[in-house]
């Protein structure tokens, strides 16, 4: 079995826990080293993220602490700063770390314009009070139109 793992949106090429990958990809063939169940239980665990969303540029590459495990709009990884679709990719993965893929797609173009197309080029914080305060507030208010 042959699959690829996104676990993160570097432009340089970086090693995760020995094993080399470009791009933020790990292509594993189930077996050895790259096992998929070892990546998929780190995809897994995004449901304990406890931390504000963070991003730079840091000699010419993005850094985030956001795991790219969606890839709807953007191949050429996350950005911010507009509202594009670098962008995009970036508030749907923000999103699917807090409650999860389908109902991020739901909210993720909304997120984009209020959250991440306003971050500066350079990068800035986003604070996960923020976002599950915001969360709340606009699942609230689908619920209220059913």
């Amino acid at each position: 079995m042959s699959c690829k793992h996104y676990l993160g949106d570097n432009e340089c090429q970086e090693a995760y826990e020995g094993t080399e990958f470009e791009d933020g990809v790990v292509e594993c063939n189930g077996s050895g080293d790259n096992d998929c169940s070892f990546y998929e239980d780190i995809i897994g665990s995004l449901t304990d993220f406890e931390e504000d969303i963070i991003c730079s540029r840091e000699s010419g590459c993005r850094k985030t602490n956001v795991p790219r495990r969606i890839t709807k709009h953007s191949p050429d990884g996350f950005e911010w700063g507009y509202g594009g679709s670098g962008p995009a990719d970036f508030a749907l993965n923000i999103l699917s770390i807090f409650v999860g893929q389908k109902i991020a797609e739901r909210y993720y173009q909304d997120f984009k314009w209020q959250f991440v197309a306003l971050l500066p080029y350079e990068g800035g914080t986003i604070r996960r009070a923020d976002i599950l305060s915001w969360l709340k507030k606009e699942m609230a208010k689908d619920a209220d139109k059913n």
